[in-house]
């Protein structure tokens, strides 16, 4: 029997659309329902992404057929089912115990009273209430029937909450994001520069992963579009995928630090810092009414531009005599 993740020709038969056209003789059974395997000729048609493979378990026989290997879903499965597991037993316990035990006493030696009392308890709570019936002795000493709530620690309930978020959780985070303190909020301690360094994992695996998908998308959509659209082509295209942090910040402030130092800029480089372009002839500029061409005349950042011919300060207009 074939596995429906063996190779990257296989998709569920129950996932195609419904007017696809499937052919019989390309179906074929697996270990997770039928399955159709793309012919070579139909396999240009499909893009299919493959991210962090590796070798699944040699000894589980129900991964034998992964010939490509498992990936992140396969790593966490078990993870996140004791994690719902765990999720369950929270819920029963706060269903159950959470308003209380209530204790209803009835006459001892009564057995009216104990149907009766058992009835109104029945018609009191619900299925998941903890009720309990107390036979309490007969005499003139206190209430034959009564109703008393008993409060429970909710320590059990605490536990349940730190095994689900902060041990499953988080194991599970650090499989995907590498860290935790860029999805929820923690101490770090004053200056202990922790949280940038969550952050610059967090970058480097959003760079990672971009690289992986900027390979499939190159290789299964665009050189295929290519090769469709211009056979005789012998240039290559590439899918990029910008995900560079630019920190504009701090580039301009290096910039600013090299020009007090004497060091020769190109303007283009500091508007490119910044996210901004250069200006055109046909473009409306902005600038700063209180700084005079005279205080930017030494400044190689902003050295002013020469006006047009026949503007107020430029040259005169050639005579057309």
């Amino acid at each position: 029997m074939r596995s429906a993740v063996a190779g990257s020709v296989g998709i569920m038969v129950n996932q195609m659309h419904s007017g696809a056209q499937i052919d019989s003789r390309y179906v074929e059974s697996t270990d997770r329902g039928l399955a159709y395997f793309f012919p070579t000729w139909q396999r240009s048609l499909v893009a299919v992404h493959r991210h962090e493979m590796e070798d699944a378990a040699w000894e589980d026989p129900l991964n034998a057929g992964s010939l490509n290997g498992v990936g992140i879903r396969s790593r966490i499965y078990w993870e996140w089912f004791q994690k719902q597991e765990c999720l369950a037993y929270l819920l029963e316990f706060l269903e159950r115990s959470a308003s209380g035990i209530e204790i209803w006493t009835y006459p001892s030696g009564n057995p009216e009273a104990r149907r009766e009392v058992e009835e109104m308890a029945n018609r009191r709570g619900g299925a998941n209430k903890n009720v309990l019936l107390f036979p309490k002795p007969m005499g003139d000493t206190g209430d034959q029937f009564n109703i008393e709530v008993k409060e429970i620690g909710m320590a059990g309930a605490e536990v349940l909450k730190n095994l689900l978020m902060e041990y499953f959780g988080h194991r599970i985070k650090r499989l995907i994001l590498g860290q935790t303190l860029t999805s929820e909020a923690d101490a770090t301690g004053l200056g202990s520069g922790v949280a940038d360094l969550h952050m610059d994992t967090m970058n480097q695996i959003i760079q990672y992963d971009a690289r992986n998908l900027e390979e499939t998308m190159t290789h299964e959509l665009v050189a295929k579009i290519q090769q469709f659209n211009f056979p005789a082509a012998k240039f290559h295209v590439r899918f990029v995928i910008d995900t560079e942090d630019t920190d504009g910040a701090g580039k301009l402030e290096a910039y600013l630090n090299a020009w007090q130092m004497g060091a020769r800029l190109k303007e283009s480089d500091v508007l490119d810092a910044i996210g901004s372009s250069v200006p055109t002839g046909d473009d409306v500029v902005l600038h700063n009414p209180g700084v005079s061409p005279t205080d930017l005349a030494g400044n190689p950042l902003f050295q002013p531009q020469t006006p047009m011919p026949g503007m107020e300060g430029g040259p005169e207009m050639p005579s057309k005599r």
